[in-house]
């Protein structure tokens, strides 16, 4: 624990060497895990900032960004957060560096996801950022 919390990470990130196969088979608990986190804490996000909630909404995002580190929900959500928060700069660059321009191997940034693009025009943020551009 840190800080009195849990130190939350990727489920099963800490899987010993054997022991861990049953995971592959059936209905990939390991993956299913993370999406339910990610949902909830979307949830929670929405909730607590419709109370004006700051403090929680940043924690559920963080928490689900941590758990999985590849969602767009979490990441969008982190990005409302801080903007919410009147931290413009940070969550432009939030969405530059982390929906944009993101890469999960080191290679070219991936495409977005259609709902992405969706929810990014809804907000108004501006998509022209996908070339990296300020």
């Amino acid at each position: 624990m840190v800080g009195g919390r849990l130190n939350a990470t990727v489920p099963f990130d800490y899987l010993r060497e054997r022991g861990w196969s049953w995971l592959l088979d059936g209905d990939r608990l390991h993956e299913t895990i993370g999406c339910s986190i990610v949902d909830t804490a979307h949830i929670v996000v929405l909730d607590a900032l419709s109370k004006s909630d700051l403090a929680t909404a940043r924690n559920a995002a963080e928490t689900a960004c941590r758990a999985a580190p590849y969602d767009d929900i979490c990441r969008l959500d982190l990005v409302k957060v801080a903007a919410t928060e009147g931290h413009d700069d940070a969550a432009d660059q939030m969405l530059t560096d982390d929906v944009f321009n993101r890469t999960d191997d080191h290679l070219s940034p991936i495409d977005l996801l259609e709902w992405t693009g969706e929810v990014v025009g809804k907000q108004g943020w501006n998509s022209a950022r996908r070339t990296g551009s300020h």
